[in-house]
This record gives C-alpha cells, structure tokens and sequence, in this order.
C-alpha cells in the first residue's frame, strides 16, 4: 500500500525472507513501513525503513528438505 501525505509517501506492505546460506535454512514473515521523501531534483529517496519480524528471532522455523 502507498499513500501520499505531505510531500512524503508511505509504503506499508508484508515480506517473507528466505535464508538459504544458514544451516538449517530458514524463513522469516514479517511486515514493513518505508517512508520515501523527494529531494530537491525530484528523485525520491527513502528516509526511514523499519522492518518488524511476525515472531521473535528465537522462535522462526527452520525449513525442512521437504519445505524447500
């Protein structure tokens, strides 16, 4: 979702990470707020992002070979 407020614009929306380099891999759901300023030249530049994990570090999963 995008909304405009102010110059400034608002990006809220949901993530999945997959971490395939970590034995086991593992996977990560989540959700996220990035909010984008415009610079002077008109280009747009994210100012904040945060990023908020649906549980904590210590209870993701770990995929399975069947989940892969």
């Amino acid at each position: 979702m995008l909304e405009w407020i102010d110059g400034t614009t608002l990006e809220l929306g949901r993530y999945v990470l997959l971490l395939e380099r970590q034995s086991p891999p593992a996977v990560e759901h989540g959700s996220y707020l990035v909010l984008h300023t415009q610079a002077p030249n008109g280009s747009w530049q994210r100012a904040v992002e945060v990023f908020h994990p649906d549980e904590p570090a210590s209870a993701r999963r770990n995929l399975g070979k069947e989940e892969r």
